[in-house]
């Protein structure tokens, strides 16, 4: 479909409405404007219908994004994530969904994918070479992004669109009203990794179909294998093309090539060859890092007198087995998981879930307030592993909280939550305390796993 008719289909007042019902929902983060879900969609006519008017007429200006810093770790620079209004919100996901159409549906694929793909080439080939692209959105060329854009999409309206969106600025940014933003597409919109996959298409492309050569790409890390004659000139003629042809810095530091036979780290794996096989672990320094957040869960129980054991268990199984749900990630057609073990589930040794099983049974042991918690009641790691990877789409030993009915909901806020009866009235308040103890927990642990996979 080409890229104006699906435009035309999106942003018609039908179109707008059914992006509103399947992708923006009542958990959605709040916009610089303050306005929530629920006031939004009680004018929902209005907004869409003024929407459809200034989007079709060029006219649609993107509010100033709201800014959220997550910090990776104590001695990086904080990520700037950028949040826009309910309104613009649909209007970026009408975008994207645009985009997505126009170019065939192509997405960046998740890091578990990228795995299973590179699993099967690692004896074809005797060196590796890693790349990693600086502050990848942020150094996002404009000029060569609306060229690339242009190659496939003429309509104007569309890539105005786009245009206004990367250059709206975000709330605590720096900027002079006399100079032009020519860098940098905001990262947390929805149309941010369609765009960046857009930029690097032919880069990819090139890679992908060069003879004796396999080429991954994962948001702004790159993995090569190749052979060992081969590997110092391909080195450098990708830099060349990434310095040189999309203008993106080299991080340096972690740019590097090696013999497969002495192992290499990937989107926080570490694959090490054992001559009869490859082992595929969790990189050490995110193995410490998870079992810390272990710990810290023991230690926020036992210094938060309000946390009841029902509560510490039930939390600590969400941690254990993960969540699969439409609902957390705004996308109601399709289902996503959460989770650590999901990221665990493409290793090839279970000794390391072992150890995080025996970890928990210490903890309960040697923490005083546990002393009521039934060890039994706690789920394992090496059981959800085996239920992942075999018993995926039947498991009911994994957290589904879309398959809770409101009276479900309400009744492990009032008995694992204890929370009190008169803020559990409507369905909209069960929601709202569900939300606010079960599914932002969910998105914490999510946001653990993204700062580890580079």
């Amino acid at each position: 479909m080409s890229a104006s008719s699906e435009f035309n289909k999106k942003y018609s007042i039908k179109g707008l409405n059914e992006v509103f019902e399947s992708y923006i929902h009542k958990n959605t983060a709040i916009g610089i404007d303050n306005i929530r879900y629920t006031s939004f969609k009680n004018n929902l006519e209005h907004e869409i219908s003024l929407v459809n008017k200034k989007v079709k007429s060029g006219d649609y200006k993107f509010t100033r994004y709201k800014e959220k810093l997550i910090l990776k770790s104590r001695y990086s620079i904080p990520r700037v994530i950028s949040i826009p209004t309910i309104r613009d919100k649909m209007v970026l996901k009408a975008l994207q969904l645009t985009l997505q159409k126009t170019y065939n549906n192509e997405s960046q694929r998740l890091p578990q994918t990228c795995i299973d793909i590179i699993i099967p080439q690692l004896t074809e080939y005797n060196m590796f070479i890693k790349i990693d692209i600086a502050n990848f959105f942020g150094n996002l060329n404009h000029k060569l992004l609306v060229d690339k854009l242009q190659t496939k999409i003429k309509k104007h309206e569309i890539l105005r669109l786009v245009k206004n969106a990367i250059i709206t600025e975000t709330k605590g940014q720096i900027s002079n009203a006399d100079t032009q933003i020519t860098r940098g597409v905001p990262q947390g919109l929805s149309i941010s990794n369609i765009l960046a996959h857009i930029y690097m298409r032919d880069l990819d492309t090139k890679y992908e179909n060069r003879a004796n050569v396999f080429y991954i790409r994962y948001v702004d890390d790159i993995l090569v294998f190749c052979k060992e004659q081969d590997s110092e000139n391909l080195l450098k003629e990708i830099i060349y093309d990434i310095e040189g042809q999309h203008a993106l810095p080299i991080n340096k530091e972690k740019t590097h090539s090696g013999y497969l036979i002495d192992g290499f780290d990937f989107l926080g794996y570490n694959f090490k060859d054992l001559g009869k096989k490859i082992e595929i672990n969790v990189k050490k320094s995110n193995q410490i890092k998870f079992e810390q957040s272990i710990v810290d869960m023991f230690t926020n129980f036992k210094r938060n007198i309000k946390m009841s054991p029902e509560q510490f268990v039930f939390l600590m199984n969400v941690k254990i087995t993960g969540t699969i749900s439409k609902k957390i990630s705004g996308n109601s057609n399709k289902e996503y998981t959460y989770g650590w073990i999901f990221y665990f589930s493409k290793i090839n040794n279970t000794k390391y879930l072992y150890h995080l099983d025996w970890l928990i049974k210490k903890m309960l042991k040697n923490t005083k307030k546990c002393k009521e918690i039934n060890p039994e009641n706690i789920k394992t790691f090496v059981k959800t592993y085996y239920e992942v990877k075999y018993n995926f789409n039947e498991s009911t030993y994994i957290h589904r909280p879309d398959d809770l009915k409101e009276s479900r909901k309400r009744d492990i806020l009032l008995n694992i939550f204890h929370v009190p009866e008169q803020k559990l009235k409507t369905i909209d308040d069960i929601d709202f305390q569900f939300e606010k103890l079960v599914l932002n927990f969910i998105k914490d642990q999510e946001s653990e796993i993204q700062k580890i996979k580079s």
